[in-house]
């Protein structure tokens, strides 16, 4: 289920590279970002081997490796929205550009909660694992 979005992107990446190639420090982000979905699939967020070394290290009462997922799940969509607003010169603006990006990574953000909350209501009993709770 998590990593759904890699399987989507990745193929529409490959697809438009050579018509619409991205910065090198925006596939960086991508390809940390798809690493971070694929290790939170594999364990599920809370459960994240390396999370628990932080939350060791740094004293915390819980596994902070969701807080990294949310975190590139903010930073990833609304880097790629201001390139391709500033560089499609669809808006003029560096103030009309900003809120546009923080718009687009707020919603994108927010229908992903929405289909991960979908999915845990269908998938039933596994949503517990599924959401982290």
């Amino acid at each position: 289920m998590e990593v759904t979005p890699v399987i989507i992107v990745m193929p529409l990446l490959l697809a438009t590279a050579k018509r619409y190639p991205l910065t090198p420090l925006l596939y960086t982000l991508i390809f940390f970002h798809a690493i971070i979905l694929m290790v939170g699939g594999q364990y599920t967020y809370a459960k994240v081997p390396v999370g628990f070394e932080v939350q060791e290290w740094l004293k915390l009462s819980r596994n902070p490796y969701d807080k990294l997922g949310h975190f590139f799940q903010g930073l990833v969509p609304a880097l790629v929205a201001r390139e391709i607003l500033v560089r499609g010169m669809y808006v003029r603006g560096r103030k009309m550009v900003a809120f546009l990006v923080c718009c687009v990574a707020l919603a994108i953000s927010a229908m992903y909660e929405l289909i991960e909350w979908w999915a845990a209501l269908a998938m039933g009993q596994g949503a517990d694992d599924f959401l982290g709770t």
